[in-house]
């Protein structure tokens, strides 16, 4: 056992004990071959947001092609979707945007002046569509972003992962990360879980605490016993050998 399992409302759970949580959850989904979408402390992709400094960083684009076919594309006309204004302290930087371009015969997206996608909504002819590019150096920080418009969600940028500090918010997305982690490690050692589903707004509360950290106790000591019997997220069983955690997930 690693985690506290006993948590109450006379204890304080801190940042260090999320971070606790997210390390052993990497350990256990690492032994146990599963590809998680917890990151460690390598830059982790994701779209951008609000207060991202873009400047020299290679942005991921996952335009599908048909992308001119979507209800969301745009308005017809110039709509941005990531904007970072000019800072007047800056005179190297400048104002930057990401945008779309929508009329009867141009489904376009840009950067500046760089086209990143071109289509024919007409005749379906797709032109181009860049899978990444690399932002100039004199890009100031993301205030506006624009999630109504479909292109958004194929945007991405690696960013290090922020660290919690006293006063954060737990976001839900952070929460059910969390949530859904838990539940397939629960399934790979064959115990019983019953998983949450997060909203805005939801309480947190230590009972959830203790839940998480049962099943992970449960988990981090079975890869670490001998001769330990894992189920797979395959459903197929697995057995380590002499303690070497030779597990690899649907082998």
């Amino acid at each position: 056992m690693v985690l506290k399992e006993n948590w109450t409302s006379q204890d304080k759970f801190n940042c260090g004990d999320l971070k606790e949580i997210y390390k052993i959850i990497l350990e256990i989904e690492n032994k146990l071959g599963i590809i998680s979408d917890i990151p460690a402390d390598m830059e982790e992709k994701r779209n951008i947001q609000i207060g991202d400094d873009l400047s020299k960083k290679t942005i991921i684009l996952e335009f599908p092609d048909d992308m001119y076919k979507d209800a969301s594309f745009g308005e017809d006309g110039n709509t941005n979707i990531i904007y970072a204004p000019r800072n007047p302290d800056k005179p190297s930087s400048g104002t930057h945007a990401f945008y779309v371009y929508k009329s009867e015969k141009v489904a376009r997206i840009g950067i500046n002046a760089e086209i990143i996608y071109d289509a024919n909504p007409k005749t379906g002819e797709v032109y181009k569509n860049l899978k990444e590019i690399t932002i100039t150096d004199n890009w100031e920080i993301v205030t506006e972003i624009n999630k109504t418009l479909s292109a958004y969600k194929y945007i991405y940028v690696y960013m290090p992962p922020r660290t919690k500090q006293l006063g954060d918010f737990l976001l839900v997305e952070e929460l059910q990360k969390i949530e859904n982690n838990v539940a397939i490690i629960a399934k790979c050692v064959n115990t019983s879980y019953r998983k949450r589903n997060w909203y805005y707004l939801s309480a947190i509360t230590y009972e959830d605490i203790n839940r998480w950290a049962v099943i992970l106790n449960i988990a981090y000591d079975a890869i670490h016993e001998e001769s330990k019997n894992i189920i797979t997220e395959t459903g197929e069983e697995l057995i380590t050998e002499n303690g070497d955690n030779m597990i690899t997930e649907g082998s």
